[in-house]
């Protein structure tokens, strides 16, 4: 009976051991956590994100040398590319997909215009000629980043600029009333 009610004893305190650290709460900044390890978080400065920048790569001059006014067309030379530049520490797709979602830009991680490409077609009176100007459109913006640390909270931040390209740009001007 002596063993039984050692038994019994042992048992009740290691159940109230048991319930009573169930009870115990931790401190709120002990439980509480503003991540995921691994999450990411992206910020860019206000007013940084500047959108339609024109970034030309190459020029060539249009002359219709024929006596009506018909189509001329343009084509690339030679390749041309345009890609996301930001340090290496930062997470491209994070940038991206912030630009995206955020500020809602078509903002892509490169473009490129093929040797050969037809840039487009301008109507020129006979005699007449045009300069056009080809490149692409980008965006510039600054921010941060940081990523989420083991114990649920974001890291310090990495400070970044960047562009990246939003599209393609053409430019017609008439070299002798666009200098």
């Amino acid at each position: 009976m002596k063993n039984a009610t050692k038994r019994t004893a042992v048992l009740l305190s290691t159940a109230g051991l048991m319930a009573g650290s169930a009870v115990l709460a931790l401190p709120a900044t002990a439980a509480m956590t503003e991540c995921e390890p691994g999450d990411i978080r992206t910020v860019f400065e206000p007013g940084s994100v500047i959108p339609g920048m024109g970034a030309p790569r190459e020029s060539a001059t249009l002359t219709n040398s024929s006596a009506e006014a018909t189509p001329v067309p343009a084509s690339r030379m030679a390749a041309a590319a345009s890609s996301v530049k930001v340090p290496e520490s930062v997470s491209l797709t994070d940038v991206l997909s912030t630009l995206k979602s955020d500020h809602g830009m078509d903002a892509f991680e490169e473009q490129t215009w093929s040797a050969g490409q037809k840039i487009g077609a301008i109507t020129l009176s006979p005699g007449q000629s045009m300069d056009v100007t080809y490149g692409f459109n980008e965006v510039a913006f600054t921010g941060a980043q940081q990523s989420c640390q083991l114990d649920g909270r974001f890291g310090s931040e990495t400070s970044f600029s960047g562009t990246a390209p939003t599209g393609e740009y053409v430019r017609y001007a008439d070299p002798y009333t666009n200098p």
